[in-house]
């Protein structure tokens, strides 16, 4: 299946995250990862832990105007992250009551920010103007588009300045192994067909070239575009965190699993700088029977 190549030319800046008392983590890991032509060195991650709010986080987008946004899983409420530091500059919720619901992708078009639920429920805002830059719990009106769709929602990035991609992380319908829909922030609406549907001989090439053993069930938890209309899909390859590079043109360029698997407990965001930085963020999760109480970002430079 072709993709379409009319794509989002986002600008984007590194995120580098610290906190307060809490310093980087360096990982001494061996392995390289190689995407969109470029090489990235496992060994040089720097990961820093987030702030308590976020210890759930559930997805990333960096904004036109290089601003790093977040949200949890479990309330309507985006969190504006300082860049240098890693504190939460801001905040704004969608409703006086936050809406609540599973949500597990935020995405961003011009000033429109939308956030989706793992039904494929999007829900619309606008970024709004603050008063005070540091100003948290900022009341928005949103909007709401209910269409059902026949899996699981992991995963929202903006492809252009009209279209949303929504990533399935279930699918209980068809053959195929990985599946993405398509939003229209025109119509409003879906397109019912799948914008992507790929069943398991997509991954065939791989197999043959011996660069996959075998190919495991795919569970997608996040997504994002590069300037040249590549999507990186995030998620698990079985129990492994993996990542899945799929070109223009719809065909999988690699699927790889992250050299240090314990890096990645949890992945649910994923996003790329404008430097070509690859930004993954993790879900607070136990690691090796410690329970590692905040969430986690780890930024990969390239070679």
């Amino acid at each position: 299946m072709t993709i379409s190549n009319s794509m989002k030319s986002t600008a984007f800046m590194l995120v580098a995250l610290s906190l307060v008392g809490c310093g980087p983590s360096v990982a001494n890991d061996s392995g390289q990862l190689a995407l969109l032509g470029r090489s990235y060195d496992a060994g040089a991650i720097v990961q820093y832990q987030l702030p308590k709010p976020l210890r759930e986080i559930s997805g990333l987008d960096l904004m036109d105007n290089g601003e790093l946004l977040a949200h949890n899983d479990e309330r309507a409420v985006v969190y504006r992250l300082d860049h240098s530091k890693g504190r939460i500059l801001g905040s704004f919720r969608l409703g006086r009551d936050p809406v609540r619901a599973d949500f597990e992708g935020i995405a961003s078009i011009g000033q429109r920010v939308f956030l989706i639920t793992s039904n494929g429920t999007l829900y619309e805002t606008r970024y709004p103007l603050f008063d005070d830059e540091r100003e948290t719990a900022l009341i928005v009106p949103y909007q709401r588009y209910q269409v059902g769709l026949p899996c699981e929602i992991e995963g929202l990035t903006a492809v252009s300045a009209t279209r949303l991609l929504a990533v399935c992380k279930n699918l209980s319908d068809g053959n195929d192994v990985l599946r993405i829909y398509a939003w229209h922030a025109e119509d409003n609406e879906y397109e019912e067909a799948p914008y992507l549907s790929l069943e398991e001989s997509a991954f065939s090439s791989l197999l043959q070239a011996g660069e996959l053993k075998k190919l495991k069930r795919l569970r997608p938890t996040g997504i994002t575009v590069a300037d040249d209309g590549s999507l990186l899909v995030l998620g698990r390859h079985g129990k492994d965190p993996a990542i899945i590079e799929i070109d223009p043109d719809g065909r999988v360029v690699s699927l790889q699993e992250f050299p240090d698997k314990s890096r990645h407990p949890q992945p649910e965001g994923i996003a790329l700088t404008r430097e070509a930085s690859l930004v993954v963020a993790d879900e607070g999760a136990k690691i090796d029977n410690r329970p590692n109480i905040k969430g986690r970002m780890g930024v990969y430079k390239p070679n």
